[in-house]
């Protein structure tokens, strides 16, 4: 709100939107996580759970994903200006949805496809 009122008003709607809809998506797809999977598909699997990856809810679309997208392209949308924008989204945006993805798939609380879709149902 601090930058642009009407920005702030359009970010939070986009944000609650956002997370609704990952909810609906979620009770509708209930995509395993890969804890789940490796339970019943894998014995021979060992996999250590620790409080990062303790998720109790399905898997996709990915939430965190979906999030940081809405989050960081907003605030690119605020704060960047039109000659500097694209060069903002390669530079700033596109690397921070690959590293988030990467790290939802490292710390096993995801599959790639899961990651995947959180950052295209967030489009």
């Amino acid at each position: 709100f601090a930058v642009n009122k009407y920005k702030g008003i359009k970010f939070l709607t986009t944000f609650i939107v956002s997370e609704w809809m990952n909810q609906v998506f979620k009770w509708i797809l209930h995509g395993d996580r890969p804890y789940w999977w490796v339970k019943e598909a894998r014995q021979d699997i060992a996999l250590k759970e620790t409080f990062l990856t303790c998720e109790t809810g399905p898997g996709l679309p990915s939430g965190h994903c979906q999030a940081s997208f809405v989050v960081w392209y907003c605030l690119l949308d605020a704060l960047a200006r039109d000659k500097t924008r694209t060069i903002a989204f390669v530079v700033i945006f596109l690397p921070m949805q690959v590293l988030m993805m990467c790290s939802r798939i490292f710390i096993s609380a995801h599959f790639p496809h899961q990651c995947l879709f959180g950052f295209l149902f967030a489009l």
